[in-house]
């Protein structure tokens, strides 16, 4: 159990860029596993939020329990068994370090910094997979930004571009098809009323020529009469 830890800037921007309903509880995730190493339960991004940043905090709580026994070791006068100062003190051909003549001790002890510390060397790969996550929760919130157009709104932005889709039409196509460009959902609706007017376009180019041209005749006839 521990009464603090660190909380990294990477966190915070990855947890932002979560939809708000599962915001909260990644916060409280890593809270919990944090100061008591109480494994969440988590379903869909806020799940893939956490097991990019539990690493980290993994990392953190080692470095924790190995500055817990350092300062256990030396609370009893010795370093742990195995450590090379160990060896040292039970080597009999090692001269002993003769004490100075100062009548004034001073007991110094040495708080455990490890765990407030900001780890400047955290595994690269969990920054990577922490951008990569961003990438992949930016990319579904703008699928969820598409808003339904209203039939006048259709209307306007077809009178305002001067194209030859029809309105009612339009509407009354993705009305029933539930808004689905193909197999997937509409994104822009607007891009797609003009791809409608390049096919209205391509299909009568004939009719668009011909009435060019009858302009032109008409043009010139007028002409010819007024000389």
């Amino acid at each position: 159990m521990r009464d603090s830890f660190i909380f990294y800037r990477s966190f915070q921007e990855a947890i932002e860029s979560c939809p708000t309903e599962d915001q909260l509880a990644i916060y409280r995730a890593i809270s919990d596993y944090a100061l008591n190493r109480t494994e969440p339960v988590l379903t869909g991004i806020a799940k893939v939020c956490w097991v990019l940043i539990k690493p980290q905090l993994e990392a953190n709580w080692r470095r924790f329990e190995n500055g817990c026994r350092g300062a256990e070791f030396g609370k009893k006068g010795g370093a742990p068994k195995g450590n090379a100062n160990a060896l040292k003190q039970n080597n009999p051909k090692t001269t002993p370090i003769q004490p100075q003549n100062n009548p004034i001790t001073v007991e110094k002890t040495t708080p455990n910094v490890n765990d407030n510390v900001f780890n400047v060397n955290a595994n690269d790969n969990i920054n990577d997979n922490t951008k990569e996550l961003e990438t992949k929760v930016s990319t579904k919130r703008e699928t969820k930004r598409f808003t339904k157009p209203s039939l006048q709104e259709i209307k306007d932005f077809i009178q305002e571009n001067s194209f030859s889709v029809d309105p009612d039409t339009f509407y009354d196509y993705y009305q029933a098809n539930g808004w689905m460009a193909g197999k997937n959902h509409m994104k822009d609706w607007k891009a797609t009323i003009r791809n409608w007017n390049r096919k209205e376009w391509n299909k009568s180019p004939q009719s668009h020529r011909m009435s060019f041209e009858q302009a032109g005749d008409n043009s010139d006839s007028g002409y010819k009469d007024t000389l």
